[in-house]
Formats: C-alpha cells, sequence, structure tokens
C-alpha cells in the first residue's frame, strides 16, 4: 500500500470516527467503557435532567450525580442496587439522609420533611 494509499484509509477512518462521536452526542449520552468493554460510567439527558451515573465492574449503578429542576442530588447504592445515602440541595436548603442496606431510613438531616424524596 502506498503512502497516499494510506493517507486516504485513514481520512475514511477518521471521517467514520467523526460521524459516530456526532451520532453518539446527539443522542444526548455518551459511555465510557472498561478493558473489559462493559459499561462503567454515562453521562446523560434524560427527561431533560443531565446526570452521571458511574457503575462498578458487573454493571451495577454505585454514585448517581443529577440537576434537576429541584436542584442538584448526589445518590450512592449500595451493591444490592439500594440508595445508602443521598446528599441534594433544593429550595428548602440541604438535605443528607443515609440508609440502611434494606433501604430503611436510618437518619436525615434535617428531620423528614413532606415533599422531599431521593
Amino acid at each position: 500500500m502506498t503512502t497516499e494509499e494510506r493517507l486516504k484509509k485513514l481520512e475514511r477512518e477518521l471521517a467514520d470516527l467523526k460521524a459516530e462521536l456526532a451520532k453518539r452526542v446527539q443522542t444526548g449520552a455518551v459511555e465510557l467503557k472498561g478493558k473489559n468493554g462493559r459499561v462503567r460510567a454515562v453521562l446523560a439527558l434524560e427527561h431533560d435532567v443531565p446526570g452521571l451515573r458511574l457503575l462498578d465492574e458487573i454493571g451495577n449503578v454505585r454514585a448517581e450525580l443529577a440537576v434537576s429542576g429541584d436542584g442538584p442530588a448526589l445518590l450512592l447504592f449500595g451493591e444490592n442496587g439500594r440508595v445508602r445515602a443521598a446528599l441534594n440541595l433544593d429550595d428548602n436548603g440541604p438535605g443528607l439522609g443515609l440508609y440502611n442496606s434494606n433501604g430503611k431510613s436510618i437518619w436525615q438531616a434535617p428531620p423528614a420533611r413532606a415533599g422531599r424524596s431521593w
């Protein structure tokens, strides 16, 4: 293969990569995959809410950061997929909740208020 042929091939490959990247970004999500090909992080826009999800090595969501119309929230999940800690900020101020492995609230600050959901 001549240098010119290799250059044309690389230009085609680059154009294909640019098209694929543009398509993925336009879909509203970017996935980061580990060496084993499994998704480890997702940056997405779902229902007009931007968020970042971090997954463990077997694909379980372990952390999520999102910003909705109510404000920012950070959720930490246990191995069973249940929320174990939640931090948010809304019009009423900051809130922090801690939960046992069954999802039962074990501590909240400020104390539970009507309308607050994690």
